[in-house]
């Protein structure tokens, strides 16, 4: 067969059964995935919703106006163990912006620090720095932490045995670095 217009030589497809066609099957292969997709989630959440009905548990956020029964150790704003789930999560918000914020400012300081060290024309702070930077560099930050949280729970004393850095003011433990401190706490009598 030739075109009209052309005068090429067109060739004709063969007619082939439809499941044999290529953009048929991709989208038939495509809706079948949707579907068992959609079939796997609807069986996952009907038999979760079933488990927790036969159970009796509660589904929700009703718990966030329930007493919270457990204390934070470092607030900046007031919290005991009798107030709210949802005055203990926002005390934890304001607790990671907190150190976020610290941790920004410090680790800006650490690095241009560093940079310049890792520039400087001194032999010795250029290698320092370059040890530094690529030691530390490909280690992920949870495993240094871990790294340091046990050097610091094994290596130190415990509590009563603790280094006494200013006799009677400063301790330091596996508890951490305690520093007397003013307490704030009135009790209406």
């Amino acid at each position: 067969m030739t075109d009209r217009r052309s005068g090429a030589r067109v060739i004709e497809k063969p007619k082939t059964a439809f499941w044999n066609d290529r953009d048929v099957r991709a989208v038939l292969f495509q809706i079948l995935i949707v579907l068992l997709v959609l079939a796997a989630g609807w069986y996952l959440i009907h038999n979760t919703l079933t488990n927790l009905e036969n159970r009796k548990i509660a589904t929700g956020f009703s718990f966030l106006t329930r007493e919270a029964g457990f204390s934070i150790g470092e607030t900046l704003v007031p919290y005991s163990a009798a107030d709210t789930y949802a005055r203990a999560i926002w005390v934890g918000i304001i607790n990671t912006l907190v150190i976020s914020v610290i941790g920004i400012f410090l680790a800006t300081i650490l690095g241009t620090l560093v940079g310049v060290a890792r520039l400087s024309t001194n032999w010795l702070l250029a290698k320092l720095a370059s040890v530094y930077v690529e030691g530390l560099r490909n280690i992920p930050l949870l495993l240094q932490l871990f790294f340091w949280y046990q050097l610091v729970s094994e290596a130190l004393p415990p509590v009563r045995q603790a280094i006494k850095l200013i006799p009677d003011y400063v301790f330091l433990s596996q508890k951490g670095l305690r520093i007397p401190h003013i307490a704030n706490d009135i009790h209406a009598g």
